[in-house]
C-alpha cells in the first residue's frame, strides 16, 4: 500500500536523519527561557511548561536537550455475586522530541476475566491498542504527521486491524492552560476479523466466515486538554473514520476524563469512553442473527454496534 510504502521507505528514514540535524526556528515565534540550554543531553523539559501539547516552533531558539515526557495509566475493578469478574486496563503514553520533530508511542491494554457462577464458566477477553505518530512541525500552528495505528479486540471481534496514516495536525487554540488540536488524515487500512470466536459457540458454527477488508478512509481526529485549576484538568478526545470503498462503514470514537492531581507526579483519574464500530463483519454477523431469530427468537443473541466503559485509576506521569 502506498502510505505503507511511503512510511517505511522514505519518511521514517528522513525523520530519523533530521532529528540529528540542528534546527532554528523563526525569530517570529515565543521566546523561552535561556535556562534550557544547558548540557543535558536529554530532559523532562519541566522550565518548557506544556511543551508535549505544543508544536515544535512554538519555542524560539528550540531547546537543545533531546526532550521525554511520559504517562502511564492504571486502573483495576472487580464484581462478585451471580457474574464474577475483574478486570485490568493500563496505557502508556512516551513522547519523544528533538528539534522539529516529535515522536509520540502510545498503548493500551484491558484485560477482563468473567466467570458465570451459574454455568460455572470462564471468559477471557482483551482488547490492544497501538499507535506510533510523528509530527514534523511546519510553524508555530501547523504540523506534517505520519504514522500507524494497531488494534486487536475481542469485544469488537477484531483480530487485527492495521492502519497507515499521513496528514496535518492544526493547532486551533494554543493557550497556557487550554490546548485544542485537530488531524486531518487519509489512510489506508487492513482489517482481519474473529470468525472463529462466533463459530466456536455451538449453536453459532454455521456463521458463515467473514473475508478480510482492505480500504481507503478518512480520519478526523481531535484532542483538547484544559487546566482548569494547578490540580484539576479535563481532558477531551474524539475520532471519526469513514471508508472511501464503501462509505456504510465507518467508526467513531469519544473519551472525555477529568485528572486530579494530588502530587507533581500521581493523579486519579475517571474518564468515559463511547466508541462504535460498523464494519463488514458486524454487517454481516447482524443479518444471521436477524435471520436465525426469525426461527429461533428465544435462541438468538444481538450484536451491538456501540460499547462504554467507565474508568478510575491512577496516572503517572514524568
Amino acid at each position: 500500500m502506498m502510505i505503507k510504502k511511503l512510511l517505511s521507505t522514505i519518511i521514517l528514514p528522513s525523520l530519523l536523519a533530521i532529528t540529528s540535524m540542528p534546527v532554528v526556528a523563526g525569530n517570529n515565534f515565543a521566546k523561552i527561557s535561556p535556562s534550557i540550554f544547558n548540557n543535558n543531553s536529554i530532559s523532562s523539559g519541566e522550565n518548557l511548561g506544556r511543551w508535549w501539547l505544543k508544536s515544535a516552533k512554538k519555542y524560539n531558539p528550540l531547546p537543545n536537550p533531546f526532550l521525554y515526557h511520559f504517562e502511564g495509566v492504571y486502573s483495576y475493578s472487580e464484581s462478585s455475586g451471580n457474574i464474577e469478574s475483574n478486570a485490568h486496563r493500563g496505557s502508556l503514553k512516551l513522547t519523544l522530541r528533538k528539534g522539529v520533530i516529535t515522536s509520540i508511542t502510545r498503548y493500551s491494554i484491558n484485560d477482563r476475566e468473567i466467570n458465570q457462577v451459574i454455568r460455572n464458566k470462564d471468559i477471557k477477553m482483551q482488547d490492544q491498542n497501538f499507535r506510533q505518530g510523528f509530527q514534523f512541525s511546519l510553524t508555530e500552528r501547523l504540523d506534517a504527521v505520519a504514522g500507524l495505528l494497531w488494534e486487536k479486540s475481542n469485544k469488537k471481534y477484531l483480530e487485527d486491524r492495521s492502519t497507515y496514516y499521513g496528514g496535518i495536525k492544526v493547532m486551533a487554540v494554543d493557550r497556557p492552560n487550554l490546548d485544542v488540536m485537530f488531524w486531518l488524515i487519509y489512510a489506508e487500512t487492513s482489517t482481519a476479523f474473529m470468525n472463529s470466536q462466533i463459530q466456536k459457540v455451538p449453536k453459532y458454527r454455521d456463521f458463515p466466515s467473514v473475508e478480510d477488508y482492505d480500504s481507503n478512509a478518512i480520519r478526523l481526529m481531535e484532542e483538547l486538554n484544559w487546566k482548569i485549576t494547578p490540580t484539576v484538568t479535563f481532558v477531551g478526545s474524539g475520532e471519526y473514520m469513514i471508508s472511501l470503498k464503501d462509505t456504510d462503514y465507518y467508526l467513531w470514537k469519544l473519551k472525555t476524563g477529568f485528572n486530579f492531581k494530588f502530587s507533581k507526579n500521581i493523579s486519579f483519574v475517571v474518564s468515559y469512553l463511547i466508541s462504535y464500530d460498523y464494519n463488514p463483519l458486524v454487517e454481516s454477523l447482524q443479518t444471521y442473527l436477524d435471520n436465525r431469530r426469525a426461527v429461533s427468537p428465544a435462541n438468538t443473541g444481538y450484536i451491538y454496534r456501540r460499547d462504554t466503559a467507565l474508568s478510575f485509576g491512577f496516572k503517572l506521569t514524568f
